[in-house]
């Protein structure tokens, strides 16, 4: 999706950069892998006994340890126990690998989407900010779902089946990205509204629309292995608070967690300890500013450009989860918007590093 290049980089500075990012990123993710978290928390040693099920001969498109499992994550993890043995390794390096491919992946599409600065920002983002890096130190499926959903973007310019194959990758990783066909279909309806992202780069509105098609089509299996069994939904009905309540008329708890959601970024944080400081907002004072700066340029340029359209509407998207269920904001049940999350601080960024150029002249 190139569309403009805020900053130009020669070729091997941008890739120096890009490389010492990853080598940060591993780091971040290597360094004292044991200790920290310290322990392995009960839900790694469940995903653990799901991917020695996987090597025993037992499969499933949906397993029903921890109240629902979706299988792809634990399909990726089983063979790392026969190469490193049933420890913490085995347990945490399917995420540390997971977690630097999503690095990698993100920069190199917000290279080709929004230029050079941008992508090497978003990427020092997501190497050393505390959200990307601790899912990917844990042994937990969620961190596989951002890398599908950057995936996905990669592809939904000019190969729409192989973004509706991510896309339903995503599907089965996560339960947040149960609905993840959504975000083209949306995609293709902004193209179709504005126009110009038609005559600009010669993508019809119809390709997302393929893509959301290919990841239904491929979601299918799964649906109806969990409208056969409804009982492997049991995490999915603890979280419908918000939802029940208003279907009875009563607003109070979605309206709680839309407020909770949206604070997320500068003035709400996590209330649970389990993967951040309780309470602590994502970002602070000046990494906010960054956000919002890049929420108003991307909003800006949307109407013209289809990188915009899609970046925010997957920030829409990303944000749902959370805005739907209890106990929000949830970081855990936002990690499908954390790609598009970063690009945006990096787009605030950018921006205002190019207005400091003007003004100093630079």
């Amino acid at each position: 999706m190139k569309v403009r290049r805020e900053v130009e980089w020669p070729r091997l500075t941008y890739r120096a950069s890009a490389l010492f990012v990853l080598l940060v990123a591993g780091f971040a993710r290597l360094y004292a892998l044991q200790d920290v978290p310290p322990g392995l928390v009960r839900d790694e040693t469940l995903n653990a006994d799901i991917a020695m099920f996987i090597r025993q001969g037992r499969h499933a498109l949906f397993f029903r340890e921890g109240f629902g499992h979706e299988p792809l994550y634990h399909y990726l993890a089983a063979p790392w126990a026969v190469l490193w043995g049933d420890n913490y390794l085995a347990v945490r390096l399917p995420s540390v690998f997971i977690g630097l491919l999503l690095v990698a992946v993100t920069m190199g599409w917000a290279r080709r989407a929004f230029g050079e600065g941008v992508s090497l920002v978003t990427g020092v983002l997501l190497a050393v900010s505390w959200w990307p890096v601790v899912f990917s130190r844990i042994g937990l499926r969620p961190i596989l779902l951002p890398l599908c959903m950057v995936l996905a973007a990669w592809y939904i310019r000019r190969k729409p089946v192989v973004a509706g194959v991510w896309l339903a990758a995503g599907i089965y990783s996560y339960t947040a990205g149960r609905v993840a066909y959504l975000l083209p279909l949306g995609y293709g309806l902004t193209l179709g509204l504005s126009g110009a992202y038609r005559n600009r780069e010669g993508v019809r509105w119809w390709r997302p629309w393929l893509a959301a098609g290919t990841a239904f089509g491929l979601y299918l299996p799964l649906a109806y292995v969990l409208w056969r069994d409804p009982s492997l939904q049991e995490r999915v009905r603890q979280l419908e608070g918000p939802l029940t309540a208003l279907r009875v008329g009563d607003w109070g708890p979605l309206a709680e967690s839309v407020l909770g959601t949206l604070g997320v970024f500068s003035v709400a944080g996590d209330p649970l300890w389990s993967y951040g400081w309780p309470g602590v907002p994502l970002f602070g004072l000046g990494l906010a500013f960054l956000f919002y700066s890049g929420l108003v340029v991307a909003a800006g340029r949307a109407w013209g450009e289809g990188s915009y359209q899609y970046l925010l509407l997957w920030l829409g998207w990303g944000l749902v989860p959370s805005g739907v269920t209890p106990d929000a904001p949830s970081l855990v049940r936002l990690v499908g918007g954390m790609p598009a999350l970063y690009t945006l601080v990096g787009i605030g960024g950018v921006y205002w590093w190019e207005v400091m150029e003007r003004r100093l002249g630079m």
